[in-house]
C-alpha cells in the first residue's frame, strides 16, 4: 500500500496518523486496529512521514464553499469515499441504495419531473474530487438525466423475467462515478401493458442522498411529476452552509469537552462481536450484500423481546 492508501484506511477505520517527531502516532478504537494495519505503516512509514510534513505545509480543504464552489467532505463521506476504494478489506463498495417500484408510469413526466429535483438541489448537482473536496454545480452546468427505458413487451414472459432480473443485479451493486453528476440511475422495465407491467427501477448513493434525504427526493420527485408547478420553495441552505457549521463547532469549548469524554472512553467500548467468518474479509474483492429472511413463531419472538427488555 502507497503512504495515501494507508491515511486513507486509518481514516476510514475511524483513526489518526499523526507526526510525532519524526516517529508516528495512531489513536483510536482498538477495534479498528490489526496486524494488518500495523504491518502497512510499518511498511509505508517513511512516505507516511513525508506525506504528513507535506501536508501540515498545505492548506485543508475549505470548510466554506471557495470561489470554484469546493468545499470539505463531512466524516461520514470520507468514510463512504474511501470505501468506494480497494485501500482496506470489504472495499470496492458504494454506501448505496437500489429501489423497484412497480405501476404505470408517463415516461415523460418521470424525465421532467426529475430534471425539476435535480435542479432544486443542490446535492444532487455535486461531484467529488481526489483532493477530498465536494462541489456543488450550477443546474446549468449538469446534463439532464436519462430514464432508459426498456420495452420487453414483444418477448417471452421468461425472458422478460430474466432481463428485469439482469437490470436489478446491475443497479443493485452500482458504484456510481463520484466525479459526475447526479450521482443517480433510474431506468423502467416494461413488462406489459397491465396497471403494474412498469418496474421503475432507483438506484442513488449515499455520498449526496441519506435515508431521511431519499423520502425528500421521492416525495419531491412525485409531487413534481404529478404536478409540474407544485415544487416547493427551493431550500434556504446549502449542504455547504451545513458542512461549515460543522467546522465552527469543532473549535468550540463543547465540542473539546465531548471529544476529551469520548476520548477516555475508547478504552473501554467493547469490541465489534467476534463472529465466525466462512473466510477472510480481505479475501472478498468485490463484496456483495444479501438480504436474509428469518422467521420466528410468537411464542419465541415474545420471549426474544421479553429478554431484551431485561437487558
Amino acid at each position: 500500500m502507497t503512504a495515501l492508501e494507508v491515511l486513507k484506511s486509518v481514516e476510514a477505520r475511524g483513526l489518526t496518523l499523526s507526526l510525532d517527531g519524526s516517529d508516528l502516532r495512531l489513536e483510536g478504537p482498538e477495534s479498528g486496529i490489526d496486524t494488518g494495519l500495523v504491518r502497512a505503516i510499518r511498511a509505508a512509514k517513511a512516505d507516511i512521514v513525508r506525506h504528513l510534513q507535506a501536508e501540515g505545509r498545505r492548506p485543508p480543504p475549505p470548510t466554506q464553499a471557495d470561489a470554484e464552489g469546493r468545499f470539505g467532505l463531512t466524516p461520514m463521506q470520507s468514510s463512504y469515499l474511501y470505501g468506494r476504494q480497494g485501500h482496506f478489506a470489504m472495499g470496492n463498495v458504494a454506501s448505496h441504495v437500489y429501489t423497484e417500484f412497480a405501476g404505470w408510469y408517463d415516461i415523460d413526466a418521470l424525465q421532467r419531473s426529475l430534471n425539476q429535483v435535480i435542479a432544486r438541489h443542490g446535492m444532487l448537482r455535486t461531484t467529488f474530487g481526489e483532493d477530498d473536496t465536494q462541489s456543488e454545480h450550477p443546474a446549468a452546468s449538469v446534463p439532464s438525466s436519462t430514464v432508459t427505458v426498456s420495452d420487453l413487451r414483444d418477448r417471452r414472459p421468461e425472458d422478460r423475467q430474466a432481463a428485469c432480473l439482469a437490470t436489478r443485479t446491475a443497479m443493485s451493486h452500482q458504484v456510481l462515478p463520484a466525479d459526475r453528476a447526479p450521482m443517480i440511475d433510474v431506468r423502467v422495465t416494461i413488462l406489459g401493458d397491465g396497471p403494474w407491467d412498469m418496474i421503475l427501477h432507483v438506484s442513488h448513493d449515499g455520498l449526496i442522498i441519506d435515508g431521511v434525504s431519499s423520502l425528500l427526493f421521492f416525495d419531491d420527485w412525485h409531487r413534481l411529476y404529478t404536478d409540474p408547478t407544485g415544487a416547493p420553495e427551493p431550500p434556504q441552505a446549502r449542504f455547504a452552509d451545513y458542512v461549515g457549521a460543522l467546522s465552527e463547532l469543532r473549535g468550540s469549548p463543547d465540542h473539546a469537552r465531548a471529544r476529551a469524554w469520548w476520548m477516555r472512553r475508547l478504552h473501554t467500548i467493547p469490541l465489534y462481536p467476534q463472529l465466525p467468518m466462512a473466510t477472510s474479509p480481505t479475501a472478498l474483492a468485490s463484496p456483495r450484500t444479501v438480504r436474509h429472511l428469518v422467521q420466528l413463531d410468537p411464542a419465541r419472538w415474545s420471549t426474544l423481546k421479553s429478554q431484551a427488555a431485561d437487558r
